[in-house]
């Protein structure tokens, strides 16, 4: 297969959070231009270094019997102008690891205590037609502890969940993508512990 390559980058657009850039590629059929949104000063494509924009985290916590239960959050998203369920996430700050983003956005948005974590994803892309977004997701038992540290801006409410009732939403009502994919995976992995522990 014959390589793709950028042949030239112009930032279009230098927002807050999003930048947009032009990219010229000279491909094998000719040369193709591609608009990219970035959150990055540079895209991804002209770094050496690819490193991740953002954190996914699916907390949950275990009851005195026994019962697993997630920790969702229902926040308002101003790209759609509706409510939608998810798993807390966020940007990672800059010089700050994964993982302790990870915490903090626990802390931030469900006001939990991290009990223990783990990295359940590699750094992936989140929308490749799109842009260069990427995320790394996470596994985290919680302790529902405190009080939300949210953004001036965030609307963001917490729900407890039964693996039961998980099952009927993720069916029905609406979820960010990559959250019902991540909530899917865990029901699923307990689904399967619960069948070989019987």
């Amino acid at each position: 297969m014959s390589k793709n390559e950028v042949k030239n980058l112009t930032k279009i657009h230098d927002g807050k959070y999003i930048k947009t850039f032009l990219a010229t590629y000279q491909t094998p059929k000719g040369e193709k231009n591609y608009e990219i949104a970035s959150r990055k000063d540079m895209p991804d494509i002209a770094c050496t270094e690819q490193r991740p924009d953002a954190v996914r985290v699916l907390p949950y916590f275990v009851d005195e019997s026994g019962k697993t239960f997630v920790v969702l959050i229902k926040e308002f998203r101003f790209a759609i102008g509706k409510y939608v369920y998810g798993t807390p996430a966020g940007l990672i700050d800059q010089g700050e690891a994964p993982v302790e983003s990870a915490k903090r956005e626990l802390l931030e948005e469900i006001g939990a205590e991290t009990l223990t974590i783990f990295q359940t994803e590699p750094m992936s892309y989140t929308s490749v037609g799109l842009c260069d977004e990427s995320v790394i997701c996470f596994e985290a038992e919680v302790k529902l502890s405190g009080q939300q540290k949210l953004d001036v801006f965030e609307d963001i409410s917490v729900l407890t969940i039964s693996l039961d009732k998980l099952e009927d939403m993720l069916q029905h009502e609406d979820f960010c993508f990559q959250s019902r994919m991540q909530l899917r995976t865990f029901l699923l992995k307990k689904r399967l512990q619960a069948a070989t522990q019987q």
